[in-house]
């Protein structure tokens, strides 16, 4: 008899955005039709991201 244990997936992670986001960023603005055109990669300092096992599934961000 053999067991199989599976392992549970990652749990979600929110964390500083990354330079690499800013393109998930615009399009999760941009797919509910808000505007993404004056993010910049200095404007990612003043957002955070919630990774989940796909990527970038969310974000919240500080306008200045």
């Amino acid at each position: 008899m053999s067991v199989v244990v599976s392992a549970s997936p990652a749990p979600p992670l929110i964390e500083r955005a990354r330079r690499s986001d800013l393109t998930s960023i615009c399009w999760l603005l941009d797919m509910e039709g808000l505007p993404s055109a004056d993010i910049t990669t200095d404007a990612l300092e003043f957002f955070l991201v919630y990774r989940d096992e796909i990527g970038v599934a969310g974000a919240v961000g500080l306008e200045q």
